[in-house]
């Protein structure tokens, strides 16, 4: 299937991934595309502060914390932080509300994609080509939106994994302390 996301498959799977079912669910389960929006989001967030050394990171590591952060915020374009927190406001309000309309679906998929290309163009070791959004992408049939209890579910497994993936950072630095 064609995406808007194809430039991250090479370099970031995970986050192509899920970047992809955001899209996948655009237009006919937009709860489930600004979750899978927000997820994007955070393991991308994630993945700059585990491989870019001048990101200092707060002792929270909750997106919204780590989006605030002084050296996160300094790094990107002012327009583009404001999109980033559009973002992750709609995600959470669109799991805890089970909420939200197609339009501010394609919104997000359209910042998410801007935050994505950014990232590709500055962190890949292979300047990918960041094709322009193309709305023809999003599927116009064919997904169901998720209920809110397996949105819930979803952002616990989420949780769990970016503890489990934290772990592992620490005991790696551990490591390479010794």
């Amino acid at each position: 299937m064609d995406s808007n996301f194809q430039f991250l498959r090479a370099g970031w799977p995970e986050v192509f991934q899920n970047a992809q079912q955001a899209e996948a669910h655009g237009i006919t389960a937009p709860v489930t595309s600004v979750f899978y929006s927000r997820l994007t989001l955070e393991l991308m967030v994630n993945w700059l502060y585990e491989n870019d050394g001048e990101l200092e990171a707060p002792y929270d590591t909750a997106l919204s914390s780590r989006m605030y952060e002084r050296t996160f915020r300094e790094i990107l374009p002012p327009s583009m932080y404001k999109e980033l927190h559009i973002i992750r406001k709609e995600g959470n309000n669109a799991v805890h509300t089970g909420k939200t309309s197609q339009y501010k679906a394609l919104a997000m998929l359209k910042y998410l994609h801007r935050f994505l290309g950014w990232c590709a163009r500055l962190y890949s070791e292979e300047r990918p080509e960041v094709p322009t959004f193309e709305d023809h992408f999003i599927p116009a049939k064919g997904t169901a939106e998720k209920s809110k209890a397996q949105l819930e579910r979803m952002q616990l497994q989420v949780e769990e994994r970016v503890e489990e993936l934290q772990k592992e950072r620490r005991r790696r630095l551990q490591a390479e302390e010794e």
